[in-house]
């Protein structure tokens, strides 16, 4: 039997998704110590490993199942984000968050906006969905095209999606583009997955409009990215609807403890927090002092920067000397490579390998 007659059609068409290869595999392919890798390509942070060997270690029974509700993570999430629990989602990651708020607004043929450079899950889990999908192109500065996003939204729109700061051009859309976008008859996703780096949110929006949705994530300041643990900010009339049709034990107990934890003790993940962002701006002073490179602006956890000969080239030379960056070839972005932000030493090591590349004229 053909077992491709019976998949869906859309589904027909999708390609598997192609990781990056793991820290062992790169090891032995440049052979190049796991320990003496700098790993910049994929938005971890590795800076919070000693807070997270006593976040595992705040006691999980593996035997019994997770608690559906998350009850106890959201109540810690009502006093760190500041508004009442039953406005709090807690998701598998942002992904399935993302793939929960498609499932329960969008049915076949209906559209969604997205704004790219941006997110590619926003697509993926859309195309799922069977949408139509609307690309909005950012101007050349990264900011939202309002005028026109407001002009492509017809009575078939269910939902906006902005990442802000936005992955990978790490530039903040203004609160006022936000609410513009939220007098419109859609779902206003605003995806701060980066909040913690910038300081600010669409979150004052919220008691206002019953349309904005807002995402947030672990991954990225708290260094949970193995662990998959997001949430969600929206109205209960929103949560409700998403409870409804979620997986029962979506998030496992690991993720739930380690997640406690950290917010029991954010001061210390935040401080690191502060400590990076720092360093992000003393490198994008340094890597402006290179004549060969383009440094665009961030707010985020990441810098982009355009080489003006081949990124391809340059990533090949660093990854031989066991640094790992991300080249990035999305609308606007053609040749671009991103970088995690990191700490001084790690950032010494970068500007001191870009220094030899383009001294001695590699390319």
């Amino acid at each position: 039997m053909d077992i491709t007659k019976l998949i869906r059609k859309n589904v027909q068409t999708f390609q598997t998704y192609k990781p990056s290869l793991t820290l062992e595999q790169i090891s032995k392919e440049i052979n190049i110590e796991r320990e003496n890798i700098l790993k910049l390509d994929s938005g971890e942070n590795p800076y919070v490993e000693t807070l997270q060997d006593k976040a595992l270690a705040s006691g999980v029974n593996f035997y019994t199942y997770p608690d559906p509700l998350c009850i106890q993570l959201r109540e810690e999430l009502s006093d760190y984000v500041r508004i009442d629990k039953e406005w709090i989602l807690c998701g598998n990651g942002s992904d399935e968050l993302i793939n929960l708020l498609t499932c329960a607004f969008v049915s076949k043929g209906e559209e969604i906006i997205i704004c790219p450079p941006t997110f590619p899950m926003y697509e993926f889990y859309g195309k799922l969905s069977e949408a139509k999908i609307i690309p909005i192109l950012r101007r050349s500065n990264f900011s939202l095209d309002i005028e026109k996003i407001q002009n492509s939204i017809s009575i078939k729109t269910k939902i906006v999606f902005i990442d802000s700061p936005g992955n990978p051009s790490s530039v903040v859309v203004p609160q006022r583009d936000i609410e513009v976008l939220l007098e419109e008859d859609a779902i206003i996703v605003s995806d701060e997955a980066y909040f913690e780096y910038c300081g600010k949110s669409a979150l004052p929006l919220l008691k206002k409009y019953s349309n904005l949705v807002i995402l947030r994530t672990f991954s990225k300041w708290a260094g949970l990215a193995g662990l998959r643990i997001g949430y969600l900010i929206a109205r209960p009339e929103v949560t409700d609807i998403l409870l409804s049709i979620k997986s029962p034990y979506n998030v496992n107990s690991v993720a739930q403890k380690a997640a406690e934890y950290v917010l029991g003790n954010r001061k210390e993940f935040l401080q690191i927090v502060d400590r990076l962002v720092a360093v992000r701006k003393a490198l994008i002073e340094k890597l402006q002092k290179f004549p060969q490179l383009s440094v665009f602006p961030s707010e985020g956890a990441y810098i982009l920067f355009k080489p003006k000969k081949s990124a391809q080239h340059l990533q090949s030379f660093l990854k031989k000397n066991g640094i790992l960056v991300k080249v990035v070839n999305q609308p606007l972005l053609e040749n671009c490579i991103r970088i995690n932000i990191m700490m001084d030493d790690d950032a010494q090591k970068l500007t001191m390998l870009l220094r030899r590349y383009y001294e001695n004229e590699v390319i």
